[in-house]
């Protein structure tokens, strides 16, 4: 963790640009479609957790309207690493939000709200190490270039976040976790990806506007 992220093309996989909100208000209304989803399919839990092809499709395509459906499962191809046909939700948002161009505070609660731990205000450092450790996923799927933290490096973090606690408010880790030097580092570092990615995009809309006129 530290290393640069800010490579020419963003650190981003080609395929899966398309696909990067290119704004939180895009990306809360992809996470609005998951959840309307789930709840159209709430007679199976499963699908809290995970994303079929299906699914992926109903929450991509609105953004990316000028793509096929082959195209779009092409995209999911490249993102199911461990070819389970799923994706897992924690993941797959953690990933975008750390991408998407937005202020820290937003990235981090969002990506902390992807907890379903009941609705507590508290956090134990076994589900920080599973926000943590999904986003490290998450980020590996979208930009597999790019420098994640690793276990050696989660343990003191844990420390400098928890203390001598076991538990702590989800509020205070935040504030800690916004008031971290190596995470501010990390996060400013992809705020350049994040800057990269959304002017790549729009060169290319602009490109294919002015060849479709």
């Amino acid at each position: 963790m530290g290393a640069s992220q800010s490579k020419p093309d963003g650190g981003v996989r080609k395929k899966l640009r398309p696909m990067v909100p290119r704004s939180w208000a895009e990306l809360e209304k992809m996470h609005l479609r998951y959840q309307q989803e789930t709840h159209r399919r709430r007679s199976d839990p499963a699908f809290q957790y995970f994303l079929p092809f299906p699914m992926f499709q109903s929450i991509v395509a609105p953004l990316c309207p000028q793509l096929e459906k082959l195209q779009l499962l092409a995209m999911f191809d490249v993102l199911d690493l461990n070819q389970t046909r799923k994706l897992a939700v924690m993941d797959f948002f953690s990933g975008l939000a750390l991408l998407v161009d937005a202020k820290k505070p937003q990235k981090v609660e969002f990506v902390l709200s992807l907890l379903d731990n009941g609705g507590l205000k508290t956090l134990n450092k076994c589900e920080l190490m599973m926000v943590v450790s999904a986003a490290a996923r998450g980020l590996k799927m979208f930009a597999p270039g790019s420098d994640v933290l690793q276990e050696g490096t989660m343990r003191p973090l844990m420390r400098r976040l928890f203390g001598d606690k076991d538990e702590v408010l989800r509020q205070d880790v935040v504030n800690k976790a916004l008031a971290d030097p190596e995470i501010l580092f990390f996060m400013s570092d992809l705020e350049a990806v994040s800057v990269t990615i959304v002017l790549i995009i729009r060169t290319l809309v602009s490109w294919s506007s002015a060849t479709c006129m």
